[in-house]
């Protein structure tokens, strides 16, 4: 299934998790967007974290 993001349009990705039974976070991120875009939020001001922060021992 592809989701849309009104900001970085297709993407190849589920909307339902691995088990099937809850959403993906992509899917949960989107709906921030557009609950955002909808509130009046500038799309210039909504940037998309690509790092991962790890655990180090």
């Amino acid at each position: 299934m592809e989701l849309t993001c009104p900001i970085r349009g297709i993407l190849n990705t589920d909307d339902k998790s691995k088990d099937g039974l809850h959403f993906s976070e992509e899917k949960i991120r989107i709906d921030c967007v557009i609950f955002l875009l909808s509130k009046g939020y500038p799309k210039e001001c909504i940037k998309f974290e690509n790092k991962c922060l790890g655990y180090r021992k």
